[in-house]
Order: structure tokens, then sequence, then C-alpha cells
């Protein structure tokens, strides 16, 4: 604790400058670099964005929209049962990560059973602009 500072203290320190404009391209810069690093080249990749972003946040990886029929964004599950039915669908049909990334992360709050079951899967990575689960490690 810091005198004076019965709460204690925080502190930003900006490294570069965004001009409000820019954020959205900026954070989704800097999602797709997290992506990169947790999913390797060549897999597939459930990506639960609200159809925000599609595979272009992704690539050379095999991008499937959740929820999807034919490989096309079909909306936001109707309840939880819906959810993990085709993320296990998905998983069958070989996706190895699913990837939350924030326009979407609601999702972990609102389909709170969808949410425990992939947390019986290995978290690859938690931050702000993403979630990534390892399917494989279920």
């Amino acid at each position: 604790m810091l005198g004076g500072f019965t709460k204690g203290l925080a502190a930003v320190i900006v490294a570069d400058a965004v001009p409000r404009e820019a954020l959205w391209d900026h954070r989704a810069a800097l999602t797709a670099r997290d992506l990169a690093a947790a999913v390797p080249p060549g897999v597939r990749l459930i990506l639960v964005d609200g159809n925000a972003w599609g595979g272009a946040i992704a690539p050379g990886r095999r991008v499937l929209p959740f929820l999807e029929r034919d490989g096309e964004y079909r909306g936001a599950p109707a309840d939880d049962a819906e959810a993990i039915a085709e993320t296990e669908r998905l998983r069958r049909a070989g996706a190895r990560f699913l990837a939350v990334g924030w326009p979407a992360s609601w999702w972990l709050a609102y389909y709170g059973a969808w949410a425990r079951h992939l947390r019986g899967c290995r978290c690859l990575l938690d931050n702000d602009r993403l979630v990534v689960f390892d399917l494989e490690s279920r």
C-alpha cells in the first residue's frame, strides 16, 4: 500500500497512442497476434466472434464460425445445450481449438453451462481480447 492511497494505486503506461478511430483495428491486430501465438497454422479453429471478424483474424488456420452451417455463420445458440452440442459436433469433425474473441466474450457469462464445459479443456490463453481452449485436451 502506498501512503495516502487507502485502496492502492494503479498506473497506466501508454506505449503507443492509438487514435480513437483506429482502436478496433488495433485491438483486432493484437488479437490476431495472440491467436497466431496460441494456435498452430493449418488446424481447424472454431471462432466465436459474433461474425465480427471471419477468417481474417486467423490467417493460415481453417476457421469455422460458431454457430455454423455449411461453413456459414448462423447466429448465437438458443441455449447452453445447443452451444455444447455444436461445440462437440465441430470437435468430432476435427476442430482442435475454440477461440472466443472479445466481440462475443459475453457468451461465456450468458451461456454458463457451455463455459463450464469449455473450462473442462485446457485453456491456452485468457486475456481481455481472447480466450483459447484446446479441445483435444478434454
